[in-house]
């Protein structure tokens, strides 16, 4: 798997928009049944494997540390959980207990 993993990484093209949009509109074109809300699902259901590799490398691989640290999160949070939803995060300060209510109402 390495191996394909290493080809596709070898073989991407850099970003088009305007041959991204010419892709698009074929899609459309070729999709009579399917909605533009469907093919954009189908889209990104086809490139989830992709979006996650590139997620993974920037999480590892960054050299800005905050970019490493949000793409960590996210991975975390979308695996295990966030860690407020889980009861992870405790607070014994009674302000941070406060805004962290307060912010639960909004989200």
């Amino acid at each position: 798997m390495s191996d394909d993993i290493e080809s596709v990484a070898k073989n991407l093209a850099p970003w088009d928009p305007k041959e991204a949009l010419r892709t698009l509109a074929s899609e459309s074109a070729l999709s009579e049944d399917e909605d533009e809300i469907a093919i954009s699902e189908r889209l990104l259901k086809e490139n989830a494997p992709q979006a996650t590799l590139s997620l993974v490398h920037l999480s590892q691989n960054s050299p800005n540390d905050s970019i490493r640290m949000k793409a960590s999160q996210y991975i975390l949070d979308r695996v295990l959980g966030r860690a407020d939803e889980l009861g992870l995060q405790k607070s014994s300060d009674p302000f941070m207990e406060f805004l962290s209510d307060c912010v639960k109402d909004y989200s």
